[in-house]
């Protein structure tokens, strides 16, 4: 992860996501612009967090680390969306994994002054019960997609919230992860994704190049979808 030192793009992003409005007081001089790249831990498994973020671009992936060592997805985070505000309210390591599924840029306020600047300020709990709430219906739908779903339905709905979109439009190339990964995030093997893989290929649904996965019918893969994990 890296510091960006841009007032000009920073007082950007905080303008386009109304950032300012989820607080009473201006939190302004206490926010820092982050850049990290596809890949990259946002959180690190089993240790503190230090940092609340906003995200202003890209997109988010999180996942739950079970004690057998098999990982769940759980949901992808999207503008304007945020992190860390469940560990506002507890004091423990992290048990769900934060990565960036894109490349992304994050407004970040570290956890301590959000804690002693917002403990009596009902603007920020408001937003914070708002975006609780969502992640706990989002958590739960990701949870029956996995329990109730074929895996050709769930991988449409990955292959769907990990799309990117720009000016309202969907970004038809996605970056592909080690499908082992992915395998291992849908609850099921690498032969049977990569058969599912083939199947959406010969329906004409994406096209496999390389390490890239081209969606060439985003409405065939909406109908094949058992929803989105957002």
């Amino acid at each position: 992860m890296i510091r960006l030192m841009d007032d000009k793009l920073i007082d950007y992003y905080i303008g386009k996501l109304n950032v300012n409005a989820c607080f009473s007081k201006d939190l302004r001089p206490d926010m820092t612009l982050y850049q990290i790249e596809r890949g990259e831990e946002v959180y690190e498994l089993n240790q503190p967090v230090t940092m609340f973020y906003f995200l202003a671009t890209g997109t988010l992936k999180v996942s739950y680390a079970l004690d057998n060592g098999k990982v769940v997805l759980l949901r992808f985070i999207k503008p304007p969306g945020v992190c860390g505000d469940v560990e506002i309210g507890i004091n423990r390591p992290v048990r769900t994994s934060v990565s960036a599924a894109t490349d992304c840029h994050l407004i970040g306020i570290r956890l301590e002054v959000i804690k002693e600047k917002t403990a009596n300020d009902p603007v920020f709990k408001d937003f914070i019960i708002e975006s609780l709430s969502h992640k706990v219906m989002a958590v739960s739908n990701a949870m029956a997609i996995n329990l109730s779903y074929p895996l050709e339905n769930r991988f449409a709905g990955y292959l769907l919230s990990i799309s990117s979109q720009v000016n309202d439009r969907r970004v038809q190339e996605i970056k592909t992860f080690d499908l082992k990964e992915i395998a291992t995030m849908l609850g099921t093997s690498y032969r049977h994704l990569c058969r599912v893989i083939k199947d959406f290929t010969e329906q004409g649904l994406i096209e496999k190049r390389r390490s890239q996965i081209i969606i060439k019918d985003f409405q065939g893969l909406e109908a094949l979808s058992a929803g989105f994990y957002e």
